[in-house]
């Protein structure tokens, strides 16, 4: 009787599209080839940035139907803050800031996920404290190509970016002091294109606006 109904079913609403599930991506492979003059230095700027999850209110989306390979991993839109919240710029030491997206996942079932370090120097009062804040803290963090100024995006609303700190003082004059920040986070691509505005200055307060 159950599959009398599930062909009667099949007959009346037609059959499932299987392809539907496959062609999110209306775009084929395409070349890729490399030319002389090409520059390609490793790393990052020497400066991050940091959005955290709780005080942002609009987050920029990835496209659900990309036509080109740019689009798959470009998102669409910018970051909105809360109210008198904004992304921070955190300075870091000259090759320290990494990233590596490693595969993940069974068959059909594959994502990336993404790991990386950055160091910032001294054992300041204040930099402590920001240790301190952003070991149970989630957030967005952005950093820039040092050869195309592209800035890559890493973390999510619902696929943040996570912290470990670890601060070190050193045994002698020559050791290096500070605090080596590693990161984390999953992810569907190794890393998004972010082409929009950094709200680098506080969001202002409507309500305090509209009292002025």
């Amino acid at each position: 009787l159950v599959m009398l109904a599930f062909s009667a079913f099949s007959l009346f609403a037609g059959s499932p599209d299987p392809v539907g599930v496959t062609t999110a991506m209306a775009f084929g492979f395409a070349d890729l080839t490399w030319g002389d003059g090409i520059e390609n230095m490793g790393g990052f700027t020497s400066v991050a940035y940091l959005g955290f999850i709780p005080e942002i209110e609009t987050f920029p989306t990835r496209n659900s139907a990309p036509t080109t390979p740019t689009e798959a991993i470009t998102l669409t839109g910018a970051f909105v803050m809360k109210p008198e919240k904004k992304f921070i710029e955190v300075y870091v030491t000259p090759g320290t800031f990494d990233a590596s997206a490693e595969n993940q996942g069974e068959t059909d079932a594959k994502s990336f996920h993404i790991k990386g370090e950055l160091f910032y120097p001294g054992t300041q009062a204040d930099y402590l404290a920001f240790c301190r804040m952003i070991n149970n803290n989630r957030a967005v963090l952005i950093g820039t190509n040092p050869n195309t100024g592209e800035r890559y995006c890493w973390g999510e609303q619902h696929l943040p970016v996570t912290f470990k700190p670890k601060v070190t003082w050193g045994k002698g004059p020559a050791d290096r002091r500070g605090a080596t920040i590693e990161w984390e986070c999953d992810s569907f691509s190794p890393a998004w294109i972010y082409s929009g505005a950094l709200p680098l200055s506080p969001a202002p307060n409507a309500i305090k606006l509209r009292k002025l």
